[in-house]
C-alpha cells in the first residue's frame, strides 16, 4: 500500500493535468471536481491511457454511479487483481458524493454502518493499492461534512470548471487533432464561444467541423472561422424550423428556395448573405444551436423541473416556449438521429455536394419524411 500525505484542498486546474501526469506519473487516487464534463472526461481518458499502456479502454476497466453503488462495491473493486494483461484497473465512481451525506431515512444501525463503510472508504484512500486507480468524481462536494473534509485533505481535487478566455485559448493552442489558428481566426472564435456559453464539447465540435472545411490549407484563417460563426438570424432561423417541426414540408421548403434566392439575414452584421455554400454552412450551425437548445430543454425536462425552471436554465434563447414545447415532444432517438444528420452534411457540403439538395434532405429527416431508395 502506498501512504498519502495530506495535501491542500484547493486542488490544481484540469487543464494543466498532463502535465503534472508526466511529471509526478500515475496516482492511485484521483477527485475531480466541477462543472465541465467534456474537460473531465479528457482528465479520465489521460489516466486510463496511462494505466492501459496507451489504450483508452481494458478489461479492468469499471464504471460505477454513487447513485446506485455501495461503498462496499467499490471497494470490492479497488481490491480486485487486475487483468493478466493489466498492470492496474481503473474504477470511476461518478456522483461518488452521494453516498459521503448521513443516512437520515435509515434505523440507527444502518446508520452505524454507512458511518463504518464511509470511514474503511477514507481509510483505503490514505493507503491505496498500487494496483488500482480509483477516480472519484462529481461536480461539486459538500465541504462541510466530515467525511468531504478528509477525502479533500488526503488528495489534491482536480477542478474542472468552465475555462476562462485566457485558458480556453491555451486549450484550443493544444488540440493535436485539429490545424493551427492564425491569431486573428483564433480571436474570433474564442469571441464567438464566449458570447454563445458554449461547453467544450460543443467547441470541440466546432473545431472539427472548421478542420472539416480547411480544404488542405495548413492553418485555420479568419474568413473560415466567420463563416461558421456568422448565424441566421433569430427571425429567419424560425422561419425554417417552425414548418419543419409542424410537418409543413412544403412552406419548409419554399422558406428553403426563398433563402437560396434571396438571401439570409446575417444576425451580427445586419447584412444579407448571398453565396449558396456560405448560407448552407450558416443554417447548419443554426440548425445545430437549434438542436443543442432542445437537448439541453430536453434534459432538463428530464430531471423534472418545472417550466418556469427550464426557461431560466436555457437563459437568453429565442422563443424559449417553443423550445420547451418541442423538447417535450422528441424523442432521444430522434434528437440523436438529427444530430448525426447534421455532421454528415458538413462532409456532404466539403465534398461538393450542391447546397440545396443538401438542405433538402435534413429538412425532410427533420419533418419525419422517410428518406427514399
Amino acid at each position: 500500500m502506498i501512504k498519502q500525505k495530506s495535501h491542500s484542498s484547493s486542488g490544481t486546474n484540469a487543464l494543466y493535468f498532463d502535465v503534472l501526469l508526466k511529471r509526478e506519473g500515475l496516482k492511485p487516487v484521483y477527485l475531480l471536481l466541477g462543472e465541465e464534463a467534456y474537460l473531465a472526461n479528457e482528465v479520465m481518458l489521460s489516466i486510463r491511457r496511462a494505466a492501459f499502456d496507451g489504450f483508452e479502454d481494458g478489461p479492468s476497466l469499471v464504471k460505477l454511479d454513487g447513485k446506485t453503488t455501495t461503498i462496499k462495491a467499490i471497494l470490492n473493486e479497488t481490491l480486485t487483481v487486475p487483468f493478466i494483461t493489466c498492470k492496474r484497473r481503473v474504477i470511476i465512481v461518478d456522483n461518488f458524493t452521494a453516498f459521503l451525506s448521513p443516512q437520515k431515512k435509515t434505523d440507527k444501525k444502518d446508520q452505524a454502518e454507512h458511518k463504518s463503510d464511509i470511514q474503511r472508504l477514507i481509510s483505503y484512500v490514505a493507503r491505496p493499492l498500487e494496483t488500482s486507480v480509483l477516480i472519484l468524481r462529481d461536480r461539486s462536494v459538500n465541504r462541510s461534512l466530515k467525511a468531504s473534509k478528509q477525502l479533500l485533505s488526503l488528495i489534491p481535487p482536480t477542478t474542472c470548471n468552465p475555462l476562462s478566455n485566457r485558458d480556453l485559448r491555451h486549450w484550443i493552442e493544444r488540440q493535436k487533432d485539429s490545424r493551427p489558428f492564425t491569431p486573428d481566426a483564433l480571436s474570433l472564435f474564442i469571441k464567438h464561444c464566449s458570447n454563445g456559453r458554449s461547453d467544450l464539447g460543443v467547441i470541440a465540435s466546432e473545431i472539427r467541423k472548421l478542420n472539416s472545411f480547411a480544404d488542405g490549407r495548413p492553418v485555420i484563417h479568419w474568413d473560415m472561422v466567420n463563416s461558421l460563426v456568422r448565424p441566421l438570424s433569430d427571425f429567419s432561423l424560425f422561419d425554417l424550423s417552425g414548418p419543419i417541426r409542424r410537418g409543413e414540408v412544403s412552406r419548409a421548403l419554399n422558406t428553403l428556395h426563398s433563402m437560396l434566392t434571396d438571401g439570409v439575414v446575417d444576425s451580427r452584421s445586419k447584412k444579407r448573405i448571398r453565396n449558396p455554400q456560405t448560407i448552407a454552412l450558416t443554417t447548419i450551425g443554426s440548425l445545430g444551436k437549434y438542436l443543442r437548445d432542445l437537448w439541453r430543454a430536453h434534459s432538463l425536462l428530464a430531471t423534472g423541473q418545472r417550466y418556469d425552471e427550464v426557461r431560466v436554465a436555457l437563459g437568453r434563447v429565442y422563443r424559449p416556449h417553443d423550445i420547451i414545447r418541442e423538447a417535450r415532444e422528441t424523442r432521444v432517438s430522434t434528437l440523436s438521429t438529427w444530430h448525426a444528420a447534421l455532421c454528415q452534411a458538413d462532409q456532404k457540403l466539403k465534398s461538393g455536394i450542391p447546397a440545396l439538395d443538401i438542405l433538402t434532405e435534413l429538412i425532410l429527416l427533420f419533418a419525419g419524411v422517410p428518406a427514399k431508395n
